[in-house]
């Protein structure tokens, strides 16, 4: 995300921020990261590589979307910049929400409980609210699944509808864009 914001562009396995890096696990070991894991990084030496799982083969949408606050906030610290990011997957958490309640109205008639106890308990899963605050592509590929979930009932639902064909492609093709254009 910081890569995004900073160079306007995705990054490769070559590309790397040695002083971005340094800055990133002096917050870590600031934050008590390191706590519980029986040791703590060598913060003397310039950090080339943050250990850790490699995004670079990943769909980029999400990391261009929670870039927008982190360009928003470029002289911040790296936690400030963080929380930016994190907005967004808050967003998309909110949008699932939604999501959650209108398949709810699909499936169950005006009045029934599971119309707010659906989208209620997508709210108060725990893991899924630690997935959906959290910097990671996840919280997009989740929101827009349920989108794509919402929009098919509505189309076996009600028929044919030019907007809710509209709606399940984009979902679908936000999903996988290569394979919407191949």
């Amino acid at each position: 995300v910081w890569w995004v914001a900073e160079h306007g562009r995705f990054p490769t396995l070559d590309d790397s921020d040695t002083a971005f890096n340094t800055r990133v696990v002096e917050s870590m070991v600031k934050n008590d990261f390191y706590a519980h894991m029986g040791f703590t990084p060598d913060l003397s030496q310039p950090v080339q590589r943050i250990p850790g799982l490699s995004q670079y083969d990943e769909q980029p949408l999400y990391y261009y979307l929670a870039a927008i606050p982190v360009m928003l906030l470029p002289d911040a610290s790296v936690e400030t910049q963080l929380y930016g990011a994190r907005v967004v997957s808050l967003l998309l958490f909110l949008l699932t929400i939604l999501a959650g309640w209108g398949i709810a109205c699909e499936l169950f008639p005006a009045g029934h409980f599971l119309r707010w106890l659906l989208p209620l308990s997508v709210a108060l899963i725990p893991a899924l609210a630690d997935i959906m605050t959290a910097v990671n592509n996840d919280a997009a590929a989740i929101a827009v699944g349920t989108f794509f979930i919402w929009g098919s009932l509505r189309l076996l639902r009600w028929g044919f509808s030019a907007m809710d064909l509209v709606w399940v492609m984009a979902a679908d093709c936000s999903a996988a864009p290569e394979a919407c254009w191949v």
